[in-house]
């Protein structure tokens, strides 16, 4: 958090932090943020993975453009996805490690 607020400061923006503690969280958090915020990045932890379509679609409801670190969230309706694409990071380890067995 301390690296994304460095560089919202310097980019001249507001990060408004807002912890979701368990699933009840969501519907009070999306009403909170739809008077303060021009859009949401939301952190993926387990708790956002089961709850997916409820945010998705608060999102959408609120107008609120959304982006998320992990591709299947762009792919279920969020605004867009910012991070790295895990089938091509576990294609690519395999690569090496076919490299590593043979030697190079």
């Amino acid at each position: 958090m301390g690296e994304a607020q460095a560089e919202a400061r310097r980019l001249r923006l507001e990060i408004a932090p807002l912890a979701i503690r368990g699933a009840d969280d969501i519907g009070p958090a999306f009403q909170d943020l739809k008077a303060r915020v021009d859009a949401v990045y939301v952190a993926v932890d387990q708790l956002i993975v089961a709850n997916r379509a409820q945010i998705l679609t608060l999102a959408l409801n609120e107008r609120l453009p959304t982006v998320f670190s992990e591709r299947d969230f762009a792919k279920a309706g969020a605004f867009m996805s910012y991070g790295p694409n895990y089938s091509d990071l576990f294609r690519h380890s395999a690569d090496y490690v076919d490299k590593i067995l043979r030697g190079d």
